[in-house]
């Protein structure tokens, strides 16, 4: 004879927290699974966080380096109309303006009218365009050459100095201009003349003049540089969403 079968007792009813009843197996099953696939997940994040960051601080003088180069526009050089100077860093652009005109590139200079400023004014200082004008007497250039492209109250900014030179292309019917500025200020100054001279037959040749203290390769060890190209990219920034601001 077979031993008779033990009898299944049935499952313990539970009383669930909404008041329905189930069996302890259903409350097995509705349990949480453990969390070990989430904290893996973060330490995964926290990893590649740790890598990238990393990487950064061992490569930054590369990365600081490109960001540098990326607002550096660097054109061949070719014989033009003129040579225009763009306002600001008058202990630079100027300098570099005559070397050109020097070296034959173009048989005459332009400078914007640039606005006056409180203390020019009141003549205690010179103003911007006295002071290009007197750094391209001293370096040689002919008062002759040189050029003040005025418009009223005076250009304050890379976008109206490009509409100034605008002005004077359609008068002149020039056609080949070498534009000047500092390194940093090559990228924002040939958008601006691209804005201003479109539709216009004119070429445009970018030169950068190099600044003085801090280079492309050490430019954030400096407090000046640091200054410079921070505020040069929300400059450049404004003009990609703003399409051309001041």
């Amino acid at each position: 004879m077979h031993p008779p079968e033990p009898v299944k007792q049935p499952a313990s009813p539970v009383v669930r927290r909404d008041g329905a009843v189930g069996d302890l197996r259903d409350l097995h099953a509705a349990a949480p699974r453990p969390r070990r696939r989430r904290g893996r997940g973060v330490l995964i994040v926290l990893a590649t966080l740790f890598v990238a960051g990393l990487l950064t601080w061992l490569l930054r003088a590369q990365i600081l380096t490109a960001a540098a180069r990326f607002l550096s526009v660097r054109d061949p050089l070719r014989r033009a109309d003129a040579i225009f100077v763009f306002g600001g860093d008058p202990d630079i652009r100027p300098f570099a303006a005559a070397r050109l005109y020097r070296a034959g590139w173009a048989p005459r200079v332009l400078v914007p009218g640039m606005e006056t400023g409180r203390l020019a004014a009141l003549d205690l200082i010179p103003t911007q365009t006295e002071l290009f004008r007197g750094v391209l007497r001293k370096e040689g250039v002919p008062d002759g050459a040189v050029e003040v492209l005025e418009m009223p109250g005076g250009t304050s900014s890379t976008t109206e100095d490009a509409e100034v030179l605008r002005a004077w292309a359609r008068r002149t019917g020039a056609r080949r201009i070498i534009a000047v500025t500092t390194t940093y200020h090559t990228r924002r100054a040939r958008y601006a003349l691209r804005r201003a001279l479109h539709g216009m037959d004119v070429q445009v040749t970018m030169y950068g003049a190099p600044t003085r203290g801090y280079t492309e390769r050490d430019w954030w060890q400096a407090e000046g540089g640091l200054t410079t190209y921070v505020n040069e990219y929300i400059k450049l920034a404004r003009y990609e969403l703003a399409g051309g601001a001041r």
